[in-house]
């Protein structure tokens, strides 16, 4: 099995340098509409799961690979009819983590107590076998909140997430590390990088370790992990604390900044093992960036999409690789009819890239697949 697995990752790795080791030239991307809702996470196989915005709906979201196309979730008959539930993950295998919220939507009182109050469970579910209960966790009060590649699950509370399963055996990160919070990330290799308390940072693997005694300084945060140990990372920048910028810090010790857009706050929010991150930019005003562009302000589609949707924000799904920017708008195909594409959620190790926009008026999920030049 591993050495499956390195095959398809070294294989990965010259397909995708092939297609985004241009330098100069931007990569280019064919767009498929996976309909209405938001592409949340992506497999290594192309199989993408999505939800309905958040909102109680006939169904849990909707599963979609390119044989077969869309086909809906049903919701887990067991909750209450006004959960929300949403798909936020899928395996390798086809394996969907469902997140269940039962919380009454008209629950009144402070955003913590609310948060406290949260009645959150989890189910598996696939195709095949339709839905079925992890393992039971030993601790109460606790639920499956992550299912990562190979299909480890990660539990915990509010309070943190320190529960990993693998098979049928759960293990308490912090009986071997008990200053552990919460773990953040977890690579094919079984390392991992999590919090201590607030701002400090921890991984079992001492090559991360170290990389994170001698790097990070106060104010770091890394919170996604590569199977080569490379590290997604932010950190404060200027004499305003409030000023973040983002890197990866490769586990030779090289730090790649990635562009940050003028006028925009960037949201990096996953990468690959090839270092392409993806996530989204909020500019501060949508004037300077029509100008950058060189585009008509007055007569853009930007005030066509303002006034058809009556809204003044949006943000704007990014791309980056080895450190430059690139708005995934501009290198979609430019026979595309959509709107907009607002946020870009996961990408696998063929560079496919899933998220959602605004097509015709509506949210709707795409899939952006990487066009060989």
């Amino acid at each position: 099995m591993v050495s499956v697995v390195r095959s398809f990752l070294v294989c990965g790795f010259f397909c995708l340098f092939g297609l985004f080791s241009m330098a100069e030239t931007p990569p280019r991307f064919e767009i498929v509409d996976l309909g209405e809702g938001a592409a949340r996470a992506i497999n290594d196989k192309g199989e993408v799961v999505g939800s309905h915005d958040f909102q109680p709906a006939d169904s849990a979201g909707f599963i979609w690979d390119a044989t077969r196309g869309r086909r809906e979730i049903p919701r887990f008959p067991e909750s209450a009819t006004h959960s929300i539930q949403t798909p936020v993950g899928i395996d390798n295998s086809g394996e969907v983590l469902i997140s269940i919220n039962n919380t009454p939507p008209n629950q009144e009182g402070p955003r913590s107590m609310r948060l406290r109050n949260f009645d959150l469970a989890s189910v598996l579910w696939t195709e095949e076998k339709g839905f079925f209960d992890p393992p039971s966790l030993p601790v109460g009060g606790t639920t499956f909140r992550k299912i990562f590649d190979a299909g480890e699950l990660l539990a915990g509370d509010l309070t943190g997430l320190t529960l990993l399963m693998a098979g049928t055996e759960t293990v308490d990160l912090r009986d071997a590390h008990p200053t552990l919070t919460s773990l953040l990330d977890l690579n094919r290799v079984g390392e991992w990088i999590g919090r201590v308390g607030q701002w400090g940072q921890i991984s079992n693997s001492k090559r991360v370790q170290s990389l994170i005694e001698s790097h990070f300084k106060q104010g770091w945060h890394g919170w996604k992990i590569s199977d080569q140990g490379d590290l997604l990372v932010r950190f404060p920048h200027g004499s305003n604390p409030s000023d973040t910028s983002y890197a990866i810090l490769k586990v030779d010790g090289e730090l790649v900044e990635l562009e940050s857009p003028s006028s925009a706050d960037s949201t990096p929010r996953e990468f690959n093992n090839h270092l392409i991150v993806v996530g989204d930019i909020l500019p501060d005003t949508f004037s300077e960036w029509l100008r950058e562009r060189n585009l008509d302000i007055e007569q853009s589609w930007f005030q066509k999409l303002t006034a058809k949707l009556d809204r003044e924000t949006f943000r704007l799904a990014a791309l980056w690789i080895e450190g430059k920017y690139y708005d995934l708008n501009s290198v979609i195909r430019s026979d595309s009819d959509w709107d907009l594409l607002e946020m870009a959620e996961d990408i696998n190790e063929t560079g496919q890239i899933v998220g959602y926009g605004i097509n015709d008026g509506k949210t709707h999920a795409f899939l952006l697949k990487p066009i060989e030049e």
